[in-house]
This record gives structure tokens, C-alpha cells and sequence, in this order.
């Protein structure tokens, strides 16, 4: 009984030394970024609505547009690693200088949006123009987070260190019995199949 409990709380983990293949995630792994949409969706909308009704300058906008990419961006990213099988909900180094990256490419996007939205004429962006804006600020904006999450995924897959058939195993082993981290941190550490470490 407790193996096949251990079995069901483990599905989805990759076991180090068997040959890869993806993990069953349900059907329905994509409702974090699902509601990631919709409560970003929400904010830009009240955001945009803000800014037209003038209740904003456009420096107070700017900011608070930057902050909400800042946020949303991050929770996709970390939904990405979640549907991809990475689930201690942290950014490593990497995904944090990629995150940063992406980020740092909307900045123009926020430029743009503020010019149009703060001109001193008459020009405005119609209802139908902002009703489109907040889907298409999360699709070309935060959805690209979410794919880099999943993209470094695989990369990051977490891992169960399983002991083998072997009567006697080495310390190395032993202590990792049962440990599970991502890929990239046993190799990190010199501690995987067959190391010369083990």
C-alpha cells in the first residue's frame, strides 16, 4: 500500500537513469496560466481605463504598467515550470536573467502605449482599441514568459534519485536515495549515473 502511494504521489517525477519521456500532466495543467490571463487581463483593463479618464499621469502609468508586467510576467514564467514539470515554484539564475530580458523588451511596448494614450491632441484610442488591448498586451507580452517557463522546463526537469538492483551502493548514493531536485542541479553537483563523483 505505501508503494503504491509513493508511486501516486511521485507520477510525474522522472526517475535519474531511466530514458526520458514526459511526465502525464492532467489535462487541464494549463488553468494557472488560465487564471495568470484573466486577473491580468483584469489589472491592464482598470489600468487602461485609468489612463483615459485621466485619473493617472503618464509617468504613474508607465510605472504601474511596468510593475504589473513585473508580476504577471513572473507568475506565467513560473506557470510555464509548473506544466513543464518543475515544481518548487522557484526562478534559478537563469530564469531570472531571461525573465529580466523579457521584461526589458516590453519597456518600448509601455513607451509607445503612453505616448498615444497621453498626447495633448485630440486623438484617442477608441472603446474597441482598448477592449482588444488588454488580450493583446497578455498574448504578445506575458504569454512568451509562460513559453520560456516551459522551454526551461526541460532543462530543469525534477528528479528522484532511485536506488538500483546493486547489493552494496556507494555513500554518494546512499545519501541521495530519495532526494529529488532538478536535472541540472545533480549535474551541478557532479551527482548522477555512472559520475566518476558516485
Amino acid at each position: 500500500m505505501f508503494r503504491q502511494a509513493r508511486e501516486l504521489l511521485m507520477n510525474g517525477f522522472a526517475r535519474l537513469g531511466d530514458e526520458p519521456e514526459r511526465p502525464p500532466w492532467p489535462a487541464d495543467s494549463m488553468k494557472a496560466i488560465q487564471a495568470t490571463r484573466l486577473d491580468f487581463e483584469l489589472d491592464f483593463a482598470d489600468l487602461l481605463t485609468a489612463a483615459l479618464n485621466g485619473y493617472l499621469t503618464r509617468r504613474e502609468w508607465a510605472q504601474r504598467l511596468r510593475t504589473l508586467l513585473r508580476k504577471y510576467g513572473t507568475k506565467a514564467y513560473l506557470d510555464g515550470l509548473f506544466d513543464g514539470g518543475v515544481l518548487d515554484g522557484e526562478l534559478d539564475d537563469d530564469d531570472t536573467a531571461e525573465l529580466n530580458r523579457l521584461l526589458a523588451e516590453q519597456s518600448q511596448y509601455v513607451t509607445e502605449l503612453g505616448r498615444v494614450l497621453f498626447r495633448d491632441d485630440d486623438t484617442v484610442i477608441t472603446g474597441a482599441q482598448a477592449d482588444a488591448k488588454p488580450a493583446m498586451w497578455f498574448n504578445k507580452s506575458i504569454m512568451p514568459m509562460y513559453d520560456a517557463g516551459r522551454l526551461s522546463a526541460n532543462r530543469n526537469e525534477m528528479c528522484e534519485w532511485v536506488l538500483g538492483p546493486t547489493e552494496e551502493h556507494c555513500p554518494s548514493c546512499s545519501a541521495a536515495s530519495g532526494q529529488i531536485h532538478r536535472r541540472r542541479d545533480w549535474f551541478r553537483t557532479g551527482i548522477y549515473p555512472k559520475s566518476d563523483q558516485i
